[in-house]
């Protein structure tokens, strides 16, 4: 019987962890471990697990992840508004084999986001940290996997692997807990990150937003208070002011005071610094128009830059093609179109006064082969080619030599090609039967073989006779017989011996 008994209660939640080195599916004890489960099936839903690694390995102890930082001292929990939370044990849950998946913490009750798997029996982890999962059926072997990686560093104690597993995404299968939700895509990774205030854009003052209806408070202008103090302006430094109006409406206004009767000092003073005032908010406001003309200059400089670089990148990556003018090419015959473009062509044929000589060498050589009897054809055709190429030597020319390499099938384009050779003979074969006569010559032909000098066929009656059959009752038959003549033979010579002594 065997030793060790799986006493583990029935999981009641289950998770399908992607990582690189393959899936994991996770069955969880969300009865017993109802903090550590209800904290792992929410970052599961949160994406929170997304794009970690697995940055701790301890060969023969445990595989540890779950820190978005990638360093094992980040992560917040998904409960208590990310604080930690307490351990929970259970006496059925004990870590005696590999594949289980336990909370990592720092000490009693500091359980966070971190978590690992167990690579074999670690009862040194019970009552210390907490086990709420276990790795089901076949996946097990994609553990092993990532336990077996390199180690970076040669030095003892280095438990950061040097191609580390990263998990790419989680899928909830059976969540027990029906008020879960998915919170949001990704959870904040730590504590400060979550409580960030985002930094609102500031409005430019002095100007109208426009408004949707929603908030009355943007609808009316905020004005901006005047900077200078209205008592200390004098009248010399508002005079040595560069003028910001333009030089058509200066000269309207110099004519307009010149017509109008002169006002009072005091009269004057005040316009002076009433104008002094709305000036400077006027050049204050330009500064701020050109600052967001300078930048909006800048942003569209750097999208430009880069727009390039990604298109000479684009042009980098691409073949190059030659694109200058093609030519049009001329219409091909039906002829030449089924010519295939891996044929090769012959050289140029000679003149027409080179074939004109070929043709009455080939005349020659045809009316030689009608003046030889029938019976002696086969044999003086090789004679004749020789005689023709020896008798007449002088007449062929270089163009002959190159007409007979350019010598290609109309069909298949290619030189010496023998099956159109057999089919020219196979029509000078036919003539006789276009003609409507018979070809009976086949009848005088004779069906022989030739004679069996190896004797192949009575080889089977030699190899019988070699062979001896021996059967092993008659055999016995034999032997007993030859005894029994044995006894018999040495009887009669102890009676012939009794006798002569008598």
């Amino acid at each position: 019987m065997a030793a060790l008994y799986n006493l583990e209660p029935q999981p009641t939640a289950k998770v399908i962890l992607n990582t690189t080195s393959g899936d994991l599916q996770l069955e969880i004890f969300a009865k017993q471990c109802p903090l550590a489960a209800r904290n792992f099936l929410q970052h599961c839903l949160d994406g929170y697990y997304n794009n970690t690694v697995f940055h701790r390995l301890v060969p023969g102890f445990i595989v540890q992840g779950g820190d978005p930082t990638g360093t094992g001292s980040g992560g917040i929990s998904a409960i208590n508004n990310g604080d930690a939370f307490e351990d929970e044990f259970h006496t059925r849950l004990k870590f005696n084999r590999r594949g289980l998946l336990g909370m990592a913490n720092e000490g009693p009750n500091t359980n966070g986001s971190q978590f690992f798997f167990t690579l074999g029996a670690t009862p040194e982890l019970q009552a210390k940290n907490t086990m709420f999962g276990r790795i089901e059926g076949d996946t097990i072997y994609n553990l092993m996997k990532m336990a077996d990686t390199e180690l970076v560093g040669l030095e003892e104690g280095s438990e950061r692997p040097m191609y580390p597993t990263r998990i790419t995404g989680a899928e909830v299968l059976v969540n027990p807990f029906e008020d879960m939700v998915a919170r949001v895509k990704e959870a904040p990774r730590s504590k400060d990150e979550g409580k960030k205030d985002t930094k609102k854009r500031k409005k430019p003052l002095g100007k109208q937003v426009l408004s949707f209806g929603d908030d009355e408070e943007d609808a009316a202008p905020v004005m901006k208070k005047v900077k200078a103090n209205p008592k200390l302006v004098v009248v010399e430094e508002e005079a040595q002011e560069k003028p910001v109006e333009k030089a058509p409406k200066q000269k309207k206004e110099k004519l307009s005071r010149q017509d109008q009767p002169m006002p009072d000092a005091v009269e004057v003073a005040a316009s002076e610094k009433l104008g002094a005032s709305r000036t400077k908010e006027g050049a204050e406001e330009e500064d701020d128009e050109e600052s967001e003309d300078d930048a909006e200059a800048k942003r569209q400089k750097k999208l430009d830059s880069t727009n390039a670089e990604i298109a000479a990148l684009k042009a980098s990556l691409k073949r190059t093609v030659d694109t200058g003018p093609k030519q049009k090419e001329k219409p091909k015959s039906a002829l030449e179109s089924m010519i295939p473009t891996t044929s090769i062509r012959g050289r140029k044929r000679g003149k027409a006064t080179d074939e004109r000589g070929a043709l009455d060498l080939f005349k020659k050589f045809k009316s030689r082969l009608e003046d030889l009897p029938d019976d002696e054809t086969s044999a003086t055709t090789t004679n004749g080619d020789a005689e023709a190429a020896n008798g007449e030597a002088v007449a062929p020319t270089a163009a002959d030599a190159e007409d007979d390499e350019a010598a290609l099938c109309d069909l298949h384009f290619i030189a010496n090609c023998e099956s159109c050779r057999k089919w020219d003979e196979e029509q000078l074969d036919g003539d006789a039967e276009d003609d409507g006569e018979e070809d009976m010559s086949w009848m005088a032909k004779k069906l022989t073989f030739a004679k069996d000098t190896k004797g192949k066929d009575l080889e089977w009656k030699r190899k019988m006779e070699e062979i001896e059959v021996i059967d092993p009752r008659a055999k016995a038959q034999e032997l007993k017989m030859e005894r029994r003549k044995g006894k018999s033979e040495r009887k009669l010579a102890e009676e012939d011996r009794v006798r002569s002594k008598r």
